[in-house]
């Protein structure tokens, strides 16, 4: 695990990185012979360190990956508020674009289609990108910001759930309008896949675990122009 979290995150961010990638590889290179005598596959260690790997240094921690169903894109999110996607379908050599948001940082993102993706974060709220023709747009938030789903007589239980997550005994004016009040950890397909996705689950650091169905969401951008 130390090994694979070594080449899989530090992506060449930097020259220390750099220099533990060597020393790992050089310590699965010494290791071989041992886990062989174990009886133990090498198979996806061999997966891992002849795979292709590509760098691309622009400051700030990477915070998710994701592929898209093809294989030749991929998207990542970096804790600088920017969004990224790689395409191999081009050239030889993939063709890195950027999108610098106004939003927080994004910490999982993953393809719902060809040409679309969805990310969450600390904005609480899963937002939807297209990207087309080299160029990354927004399209809009699956979360409609509308009046909160959790007004109404406050409980007993509800109150000290109040004073366990935020830290008070009245928050009503504090409660963010989104589903999620507090970061979205991880946000991943519920049904369909990434070539084409009809329902998304989210899960938050509030606790809470949100369902996402959008069965019409091609028909909505099929004719969408960015402008």
């Amino acid at each position: 695990m130390y090994l694979g979290s070594v080449f899989r995150e530090g992506g060449g961010m930097t020259n220390e990185t750099d220099i533990r990638i060597v020393k790992a590889r050089i310590a699965y290179t010494n290791l071989e012979s041992l886990w062989q005598r174990c009886d133990i596959s090498l198979a996806v260690y061999n997966r891992v360190y002849n795979a292709y790997s590509y760098v691309y240094i622009l400051g700030g921690w990477v915070l998710s990956v994701s592929f898209s169903a093809d294989g030749n894109k991929l998207a990542w999110t970096k804790h600088n508020s920017t969004i990224f996607v790689a395409d191999a379908s081009i050239s030889a050599t993939p063709i890195v674009t950027r999108l610098r948001t106004d939003f927080l940082p994004f910490v999982s993102c993953i393809w719902i289609g060809p040409s679309t993706f969805v990310a969450g974060g600390y904005d609480c709220c899963p937002m939807l990108f297209r990207y087309n023709d080299q160029s990354i747009s927004f399209v809009h938030q699956l979360d409609t910001k509308s009046e909160s789903r959790y007004g109404g007589k406050v409980t007993a239980m509800k109150k000290f759930q109040d004073i366990d997550r935020m830290a008070t005994a009245d928050n009503t004016s504090s409660r963010l309008p989104t589903i999620h009040q507090n970061c979205i950890n991880e946000i991943r397909i519920l049904k369909g896949d990434r070539s084409m996705a009809s329902e998304l689950s989210s899960v938050g650091r509030d606790g809470n675990l949100v369902l996402w169905n959008f069965p019409t969401l091609y028909e909505q951008i099929a004719d969408l122009k960015i402008v």
